[in-house]
């Protein structure tokens, strides 16, 4: 038992212990004044480490999303997109003002051009109003990219999500954005997630992940979208037919209501756009391939093909092949008009030596060639393209598809050759057989799946490439008897182009003459609009196509029909490819009309005419404004070794806007034609200088905004140094003409202002259609055009009846605006009223 008298007490431990802890005590209450700070670094410590695990995951679904948009082109088997990309512009409305006054708003391209969203091929070879597809997203918009099959959509959003990704510097307000690429295929609309519809469009990418970061890339992606980081690249809705549309746009208004920061580019086609105005969505349509865009992605081609592809498997050549640089130089001589995927295919098809025709059609044909013909018969190919269009679907599943080479028997295949001098010849098809053919592992689906012809979604469905793919391959399958059955052909961009390669094939015309051309389409007549852009693939001789022509000829003639709508459909001269074209702009050179003048020259330029220089010259000294106007632009367009010494001539004795014209074609002539307006910022004639402002105000290079300014303090005379001044302050701006996300009614000062006086007041939530409707009528020219911005989400006959009328108006900027409405309403399933010329 311990007893307190045996305790033998050491009175150097005692103090020894005593000091200890005197001195723990004094140090933990000063260390106690720190644990606040030291809490909160560890805190901020953790939430780092947390930072750095997201931007890690980040990083990993961007690099994820960069190797996959690479990928998405037609030619991915040679090259990545980077390789041969032409970077895409998409066309701003001229009509509309940007935030502030603007200096460029002027340009006479953009005043003499009316903006044509569905018909860009007229202004193709001119400086119109355009944007990047980045600076179009700017100021936050819903976008919808606007453009027929084969004109580039996919590309737009590739080339915005690697350009966020690889140069997040060039990305402006989009440079801390997440980029998320998906295509409507993999998405089940009547699939239900625990994180609502986000996790629709999440789920079936992030399967496609690790095991390890399966799990954390749903929530990357909702927490971007929670900050208003996620940029949403929607691809394929113009694949879908009207009733999966309709869905498609369902599931996007509630995604939008779940997380209204989200930020979404996505596509259509120019002939329906549901209901993607109503829930906000903003149009904008791609502008087509110039003539220097078309040589640089020659360029680019010849370049990968020399060095990777010249000469291996993928060729096709042999030892005496021809020169690849020999096909380049062939390629760039032989312009024509079209789409981005149709150069493609040509070229492809010139550099693998297998090219066996002049028109878009053969290249197509060709494709499919090169890709299938080891694994499938082409008419069991066209079978199963045609079981597409027999289901009104996107896609299919394979085990479908296989059933159906199961149970596949010939039938009867349309004869091409029955009448050789009218038909486009197609080799491919003249050997067709019906024996069983042979692909990898015996399974002729898997076989194309891997050859790139067939794209493989989630829950193993499966689509054709391209929606010209399948129209071209189902338009020998389907029989004319068959058309009737048929559903909404004109809604979907798979039976579009299968009538339009029935037309090619001279079939299918007496349904297309019954159900499409003989239909009331005015006043922008759609229908012939669309039959229009076939025109490129059917043979000059065919008598529909003639008949077709002559009926066009005959509404561009009449002189009541507004300006904008003869462009359009001198757009569809233009895409012809005839060379009886050129005959025509002759016979209109000639008339006293101004405005066929004025298109006949705008049409020169458009089509690379370069026969028509002399006449062209001689418009410069036309009476009509409008007409010099747009033979100057036209002399600028065309690729000619003289028409730069032409410009100096304009540039030195036209009037003032020819001079503009001529200045501004210089600004897109490098090199020489930049030296020349460094020259003439410097010559001695006012006018010439003035002129000389308006070229440089269009070159985005640093030393054109440093002459600018420094034009804008030293210039002798005041009226050079304000426009040099307001074009370099204009350069400085931020993105005056990318579209904006559109407020609501009741937060628009202007509409509230006009609501008082005519003494009413307009609530929240609700669409003000009367104060609306009355503002279209007795507005200011701004107030009425911004009105029709809202009046197109609702439209009824009383409005659309209104925008008749405005149309007629004398004001070109009013009348375009109310055009492009009418297109709007149109391609969102409305019916347009009867119109009388």
């Amino acid at each position: 038992m311990f007893s307190f008298l045996h305790f033998n007490f050491d009175a150097i431990s005692f103090w020894l212990g005593f000091f200890a802890a005197l001195l723990l005590t004094f140090g933990f209450s000063k260390i106690k004044r720190f644990f606040p700070e030291i809490g909160t670094s560890i805190k901020e410590t953790f939430q780092q480490t947390q930072s750095h695990q997201k931007s890690g995951i980040q990083n990993y679904i961007m690099q994820n999303n960069l190797i996959k948009v690479q990928g998405l082109h037609i030619a991915n088997q040679l090259f990545s997109l980077n390789e041969i990309l032409i970077p895409s512009r998409l066309l701003a409305p001229t009509y509309q003002k940007p935030d502030d006054e603007s200096f460029a708003i002027t340009t006479l391209a953009s005043h003499s051009l009316p903006y044509l969203p569905e018909a860009s091929e007229l202004a193709a070879q001119y400086n119109v109003l355009s944007l990047s597809p980045l600076e179009a997203l700017q100021n936050g918009a819903n976008i919808v990219i606007v453009g027929d099959a084969g004109s580039g959509k996919t590309t737009v959003l590739a080339q915005v999500a690697s350009a966020i990704i690889q140069h997040p510097e060039t990305a402006g307000n989009l440079a801390d954005h997440l980029p998320y690429y998906i295509h409507i295929a993999d998405i089940d609309f009547n699939g239900q997630d625990v994180n609502g519809p986000i996790g629709l469009f999440i789920n079936p990418i992030s399967k496609q992940h690790s095991s390890f970061a399966r799990s954390r890339v749903p929530s990357a992606i909702i927490d971007a979208a929670r900050k208003g980081k996620l940029l949403l690249l929607i691809d394929g809705l113009d694949e879908l037919p009207k009733n999966q549309f309709i869905q498609a746009v369902n599931l996007l208004e509630a995604l939008l209501d779940q997380s209204p920061r989200i930020q979404i580019m996505t596509t259509a086609s120019p002939y329906y756009l549901g209901g993607l105005l109503k829930i906000g969505f903003q149009s904008m349509s791609i502008a087509c391939w110039n003539i220097r865009d078309i040589e640089l992605f020659i360029e680019q081609w010849n370049k990968q093909w020399l060095e990777y592809i010249n000469n291996s498997v993928f060729s096709g050549n042999t030892s005496d092949s021809i020169d690849p640089r020999l096909i380049k130089n062939w390629l760039i001589s032989q312009y024509v008009n079209m789409s981005p995927l149709q150069w493609t295919l040509k070229v492809w098809a010139a550099y693998s030596g297998d090219l066996n025709g002049p028109l878009p059609i053969n290249a197509i044909d060709n494709y499919i060639t090169r890709l299938s013909s080891k694994l499938v018969t082409r008419e069991m190919l066209e079978y199963l393209a045609l079981e597409f269009v027999r289901e009104n679907s996107l896609t299919l599943s394979i085990s479908h598809l296989e059933n159906c080479v199961i149970n596949y028997t010939p039938s009867r295949v349309t004869d091409l050759n029955d009448d050789a001098s009218k038909i486009p010849v197609l080799p491919s098809r003249q050997g067709v057989s019906n024996e069983a053919s042979v692909s990898s592992g015996n399974n002729p689906i898997l076989g194309l799946i891997d050859a790139g012809l067939l794209i493989k979604h989630e829950n193993q469905k499966v689509r054709f490439c391209n929606p010209l793919i399948t129209g071209f391959l189902s338009s020998f399958a389907i029989l004319e008897e068959q058309l009737d059955k048929v559903n909404q052909p004109l809604n979907w961009s798979v039976t579009t182009s299968m009538l339009r390669y029935m037309a090619a094939q001279d079939r299918g015309i007496n349904w297309i003459d019954e159900n499409i051309l003989n239909q009331s389409d005015s006043p922008l007549y759609q229908n012939l609009m669309l039959v229009g852009k076939w025109i490129s693939d059917a043979p000059v001789n065919l008598d529909w196509r003639t008949n077709f022509m002559r009926r066009v000829l005959g509404l561009i003639i009449i002189e009541s029909v507004p300006f904008s709508i003869k462009a359009r459909l001198m757009a569809i001269f233009v895409g012809s490819n005839d060379p009886s074209v050129s005959k025509l702009i002759k016979q209109f050179f000639a008339t006293n009309s101004s405005s066929l003048k004025a298109l006949a020259a705008l049409a020169s330029g458009a089509m690379q005419d370069n026969k028509q220089m002399r006449e062209l010259s001689n418009l410069l000294t036309n009476p009509s404004q409008e007409v010099k106007n747009a033979a100057a632009l036209a002399i600028g367009a065309l690729a000619t070794p003289y028409n730069i010494e032409a410009l100096i001539d304009v540039l030195m004795q036209g009037d003032e806007q020819t001079r503009q014209g001529a200045a501004e074609a210089l600004a897109f002539l490098p090199p020489r034609g930049h030296d020349i307006l460094k020259e003439a910022i410097l010559y001695d004639d006012i006018m010439v200088r003035k002129a000389a402002v308006y070229g440089l105000a269009q070159i985005n290079e640093k030393w054109a905004v440093e002459l600018l300014e420094k034009t804008g303090f030293d210039d002798k005379q005041w009226i050079v140094r304000n426009s040099a001044h307001q074009a370099a302050e204009f350069k400085t701006k931020k993105h005056p003409f990318s579209p904006r996300a559109l407020p609501e009614p009741s937060d628009l000062p202007w509409l509230i202002e006009f609501a008082g006086k005519k003494g009413v007041g307009i609530s929240k939530g609700e669409f003000p259609r009367d104060i609306l409707l009355s503002c279209l009528n007795e507005g200011t020219l701004d107030e009425k055009i911004d009105t029709l911005s809202y009046l197109v989400r609702y439209p009824d006959y009383e409005v659309i009846y209104a925008i008749y009328k405005i149309m007629d108006t004398g004001d070109q900027n009013l009348s375009e605006a109310a055009i492009n409405a009418l297109w709007l309403i149109s391609a969102s399933g409305a019916t347009l009223p009867d119109y009388k010329v």
